[in-house]
């Protein structure tokens, strides 16, 4: 049996690469189990997870079981955190060279939190149905950008995410990006699939990148955070945001 961890940073693609993996045969998914908000916790065979329990022994009572062979779940950096007992999973994690991680990001992590702010606004989060990307963006939104909250995002989802990638360096790791997923979406997925041992399979859920946009999101203070970001170590994203 091959286990696996789905290292994620948000918007960055990962319900696609779930909802694929979850369509296939050889693989138990425990999607969303350990997620820090509860509503958005997935439960696994009717069992959900919770703070203040054992991380890990959930995971091997409900995820790791053996019935498939691939059988695994996603973490961001932050989830389990709460307590000893709910992060003893990243100190498993951290023992057991056998894990198999994938992690994926969004390398602008400018464009990052405008697409979080644009989600909240629109009040859909994730892609579900073939009407996701009219629902999302098919009107503009205006969204305003609190500089003190981004440059607080910037730091902690870079630093969060690289570290545990550090951490984990020594296990067996598949690295991509939000932005390998727009360029070629069926060739990384084929990629997950030889890393897990897994027989190809196509595209059940195809990948629905986010359309932002001048047109679909205003961000009000514009100037200000090309400003801010201008004069950071951050101003690259600027190159590839056409939003401010």
């Amino acid at each position: 049996m091959t286990r696996f961890v789905l290292v994620s940073q948000g918007r960055a693609g990962a319900q696609f690469i779930l909802n694929n993996l979850d369509a296939h045969p050889d693989v138990m998914l425990g999607m969303d189990p350990f997620h820090s908000i509860p509503a958005t916790r997935t439960a696994v065979d009717g069992h959900r997870w919770e703070v203040g329990t054992s991380a890990t022994e959930f995971a091997f009572q409900h995820i790791w079981t053996g019935q498939k062979p691939v059988e695994g779940f996603k973490l961001f950096c932050f989830h389990c955190r709460e307590d000893a007992l709910s992060a003893d999973i990243w100190d498993h994690l951290r023992a057991d060279r056998d894990v198999k991680f994938i992690f994926l990001n969004r390398r602008n992590l400018l464009m990052k939190h405008i697409s979080e702010l644009r989600a909240e606004a629109s009040g859909v989060v994730h892609p579900v149905g073939p009407d996701y990307l009219q629902a999302q963006y098919g009107q503009q939104v205006a969204i305003q950008v609190t500089l003190p909250v981004l440059r607080r995002e910037l730091f902690e989802h870079y630093a969060g995410f690289n570290r545990v990638a550090e951490i984990f360096a020594a296990h067996d790791c598949l690295y991509l990006s939000y932005e390998d997923l727009v360029i070629n979406a069926e060739g990384c997925y084929a990629e997950i699939l030889r890393f897990l041992g897994l027989a190809s399979q196509a595209l059940v859920d195809p990948f629905k990148p986010g359309t932002l946009t001048p047109e679909t999101t205003k961000v009000i203070n514009g100037p200000a955070v090309r400003r801010f970001m201008a004069r950071s170590i951050w101003a690259d994203y600027l190159d590839n945001c056409p939003l401010v």
